[in-house]
This record gives structure tokens, sequence and C-alpha cells, in this order.
């Protein structure tokens, strides 16, 4: 990588919300706006160390963003191609419980990360609890806390072979109601290799190693029992104010925990230890003892770890019995907008005829439609299209009530000459008959592609004839007019559905998405859903957990024994 190669380096972080500043930080009255472009509005300054600045900022389209600027990255040397691409790694590193990373910005020895705005840190939980004369989180909040970071730290170790490091109040966010871990990694992909120190809000809460510049598998480990004990009590088990205090408290092992269980001394004292390799095998081990310790002692039980991840199963979100979360309808929208893009890749509209059809990456179009087919008359109604159109059926299944047509592309003379293979276009056709007698409608689903030899403009030339085949085919098989304001798209995922009950949230009933659309999604579940309103929580491949608002439009039984549950964003 050259010199101009690596000031263009690109990386940007992504990350919701304002956190506080923790009130051992103190924040410079002067502000200069970063020289970062990155297509960036800065507004204010949020947070300022020797590490790292935090800023609010806007993107060209009118969205909040949290921006952080590392710095010191060249304070004893400069970090090197290699440790570069490493740090660029993070934006790939996608999962649930981790605040994702859009991109990453490199300038001389400082690194961009650009993330959208958490609503609130687990430091202002903690504060608002504090300002109730609340000593701290509830034990029962506080584990399945706990259960999400260790979940989002395996991850890490399992997959990344990275570590956090950072562990901390203020790099715990919430997105829609929902904990997710930041700044992960940067002391070990930045800040350690160029030779700098972490600041007070890392060692506030960093294992001893920290303090000397290294670090082990197990430190992690130290600073998620930290935050247990104060996050629970209101105080650290350390009561120094300074650097040197805290670090001789270490490893003195100088450790106060009166405010604590006894029953939990032994779990937290061995998390504790001075010397890393004493320390449990991991944090899930960490966790596991902690829950168990809690369990003898006052008969709380919480979700067994899965022994295959050794992770919380993914029902054990934070919504059941929690505030109902308020999600700002721009944020329902970019969510869906930028879910529906990586779904479906181009919709195309043919105002002329009024049919809404979708052209996939692979060059497929797809349209869906309802007809009335009764009967089976089906491949009576398509003899008339194939008739029409000189098109050859191909292919028929009965059990799956799918027909395949072929019509020929006419060659021009020069084709014929050069003996150039014909090309065909494939109409695949379909349909799912109503399982209920008296539903008249049946569901098609109509694919056009070229086969055999692919013109390069193959998507431009199907657009070409694709609105009149269509008009042809939804004619024959008397299809109903189409009435949709946005198309719907094939998803299929893993879904929880959460009533709302008087501002709370009731168990989930699980199921899997079949399509959605900008406007709705459709769920089948195998229970039952009788509230009215809900929180819909998705598991995408692409953005980890989304939570979503929707009111329920229908919840109607199948002969499978399922239930099709029509939601309303």
């Amino acid at each position: 990588m050259s010199t101009g190669e690596r000031l263009n380096f690109l990386v940007v972080l992504v990350s919701h919300g304002e956190p506080l500043l923790d009130p051992i930080l103190d924040t410079p009255s002067g502000e200069e706006t970063p020289s970062f472009d990155a297509g960036l509005q800065y507004l204010t300054r949020e947070s300022y160390t020797p590490l790292m600045e935090v800023w609010k900022a806007r993107t060209v389209d009118g969205r909040l963003r949290q921006v952080k600027i590392l710095k010191g990255l060249s304070k004893k040397r400069t970090l090197t191609d290699g440790e570069l691409e490493k740090l660029a790694y993070l934006k790939f590193l996608k999962h649930p419980r981790l605040a994702p990373i859009e991109d990453i910005h490199f300038d001389e020895g400082r690194v961009l990360l650009v993330g959208a705005m958490p609503e609130s840190t687990l430091y202002d939980r903690w504060k608002q609890l504090l300002s109730q004369g609340k000593p701290g989180v509830d034990r029962k909040e506080l584990m399945q806390y706990l259960a999400i970071i260790t979940e989002a730290l395996e991850h890490l170790s399992r997959h990344a072979n990275l570590l956090h490091l950072y562990l901390n109040p203020t790099s715990l966010y919430y997105f829609s109601g929902r904990m997710r871990v930041a700044d992960y990694s940067l002391p070990q992909l930045a800040w350690i290799p160029a030779g700098q120190q972490l600041d007070q809000a890392g060692l506030r809460y960093a294992a001893p190693e920290l303090f000397e510049g290294t670090y082990h598998a197990n430190s992690d480990q130290y600073s998620l029992a930290l935050i247990y004990a104060e996050m629970l009590t209101g105080q650290l088990p350390f009561h120094g104010n300074t650097l040197k205090q805290w670090r001789e408290q270490r490893r003195s092992m100088t450790i106060d925990l009166k405010l604590l269980p006894a029953h939990e001394h032994e779990v937290l004292y061995r998390a504790l230890e001075f010397e890393p390799s004493r320390r449990y095998a991991n944090c899930t081990s960490f966790l596991e003892h902690l829950i168990q310790s809690v369990a003898n002692s006052s008969g709380y039980r919480m979700k067994a770890l899965d022994p295959q991840t050794q992770t919380m199963s993914d029902s054990s979100m934070l919504l059941t019995g929690e505030t109902v979360p308020v999600i700002p309808q721009d944020e329902v929208e970019v969510i869906l907008r930028r879910l529906i893009q990586v779904v479906a890749m181009k919709t195309i509209y043919n105002k002329d005829q009024g049919i809404r059809f979708m052209v996939d990456e692979n060059g497929v179009v797809i349209h869906r439609c309802a007809a009335w087919l009764p009967g089976g008359l089906a491949i009576n109604k398509l003899d008339g299209f194939a008739h029409e159109w000189d098109a050859k059926l191909v292919k028929v299944n009965e059990d799956t009530h799918e027909y395949i047509y072929q019509i020929r592309m006419q060659q021009n003379f020069w084709q014929k000459m050069i003996r150039r293979k014909s090309e065909f276009i494939e109409i695949r056709i379909s349909m799912i008959p109503p399982k209920e007698s008296n539903v008249k409608q049946t569901e098609v689903e109509i694919r056009l592609c070229y086969t055999d030899a692919k013109p390069e403009n193959e998507r431009d030339r199907l657009e070409i004839v694709v609105p009149a085949l269509l008009c042809s085919l939804r004619t024959y098989l008397l299809a109903k007019t189409e009435t949709r304001t946005s198309e719907r798209y094939r998803y299929e995922t893993k879904v929880y559905l959460y009533p709302i009950f008087v501002n709370n949230i009731g168990d989930p009933v699980v199921g899997t998405t079949k399509d959605i659309s900008t406007s709705g999604i459709r769920v089948f579940a195998h229970s039952e859903f009788t509230a009215q309103d809900c929180i819909v929580q998705i598991h995408t491949r692409e953005f980890g957990s989304v939570i979503l608002p929707a009111k329920v439009q229908r919840c109607e039984p199948l002969s499978t024994g399922m239930y099709d549950i029509g939601l309303k964003f």
C-alpha cells in the first residue's frame, strides 16, 4: 500500500446514540471540527479523551451518525499495512450482539469510525436508576445484559480471534431497546500496536495486565466482573481515584465486595485474579458460575447456555417485561429501506399496464399475483397463452403445481449464418392453491429468464417483452387487479413477535417470515397470536437483530396447523 493509498484508506464504524460522558473524563470547551469529510456534516462533539473523540454528525440524507476519531496511533510508531488491514476487518464483523461497523477512514495516524446513533448506554441506564434512589441495575436485568455481552465476546474470540479489551458501561449501547457491544478490539488492533496506553475510561475497568500494555484471553472476563459489581451496587470493588492506585490495588488483590452477597464473593474473586491463568477458562464459564451462585441462594432461574455454541439462546431477549421501546418512524423507514435493498436488487413499475414486477441480481423477472382458477383449470387457461405466444410446455409437476414453458427467440440472418445457438425465454409458473374452501384465489408466482446463450444485455432485452408477456398471462389466468402499493419480497428468516400489554411486552411467539414489504410482513407461526399491537424482532443475516413496531392485520389458521399472521409496520 503506497503513502497515497494509506492517506485514503477508508474505514467507518457504525453505532447508534448519544452516550453520556464518564464522570472521570474531562471535555475541553474548545471544539475543532474534524477535517475528515466522508460525506458527513459534523454537529457537536460529545466527548473527548487523549485516545478518542466522539462527534454527532449527519449524513447527506439526514440520518444522524456517531463519529469516533481514534488518535494516538503514531505515538511510538505508525501502524503497518498489515495492521491497518486487520483494523479494517472490523467492518466485516456481523453479529446481533455487536454494534455494526460501516466503514473506516485512515489519515495520518488517526482512524475515523462512523456509526448509527445509539439511543443510550448502560451507563445512562445506571444513572437513571441512581436518580430514582436505587443502588444500581436489578440483578435479573443485569444478568441478561451479561449474557448478551458474553455472547458478543465469544463470537469475537471464536470467529475472529479477537478480544474486546475496552469494555466499560459507555461502550454498551442500546439500539431499539436492545443492547449491543461497541468499541470492540480497538486496543488490540490500534492503540497497543501503536505503543499507546489505554485512557482512564478503559483502565477503570481493565485487567491488571493492560496497565502494562499486554493482554490475555481472560482479560475481558476481568472487566465483565467489574462492570457487574459496579452496575449492581453503585460502586467498584476498587476505591482508588488514580491510575497508580488502581494498578496497586489490582496487584495486591485489595478487592472490596462487602456490598455483594457472600455467595457471589468466591466467583468474583476468581474472575478478578491478578494472574490471568487463574481466572475462569472464558467469560461463558464465569457467567455460568455466577448464575449458579445466584440460583443456589435465591431460586433465581435463567435460560441455560447452549452447550454447542456456549451462548445464550436467541430467544433470551431483553424485551420481555420491559417498557415498550419508542422507535421513531424515520428510523423504522431507514431500517426497512436498508433491509429491502438487500432482499431485492431492483423493482420495476409498468405504469401503462399497471403491472409491478421485480428483476433480481441474476436478471430473473419475478411477478406475483392472485388468480381465479376453480376446479384445477390452470392448464386449460395456460393452453390459450401457449397458443398465442407459440410457447412449448417443457415440464409439468402436478404435485407442486409448477409449469415451465419456453419461447424460442427469433434469429437474424447473421446469427443463422454463424449457426449461433438459439435463445429461449423460460417461463416458470408456480401456483399455491387455497387451503380453505371459502378462499377462491390462487397465489401465482411467474419467473421469466433467458436460457442457453445469454446476451450481455439480457436484462434490458427481457424488460422490453416482459410487460406484454405478463399482461397476456394475467389475462388468461383471470388474475385479480393489483391493489398493492408496494412489492412483497420473499424473505425467510427467524422472527419473534412480542405482544404489547399496557405499556409492557409479553412472552414472544416464534415464527418464520415468508415475505416482506415496506408496509408489512407475513409470518407463519405454530401458535395463535391474539394481540393487536406487537414488537417484531427479525433475525437478519445482514444487520443482525432488527426490532420494529407493528399492528396485527390477521391471524388465520392453516390446514397444516400453522397460523398465517399478517403484520403492518
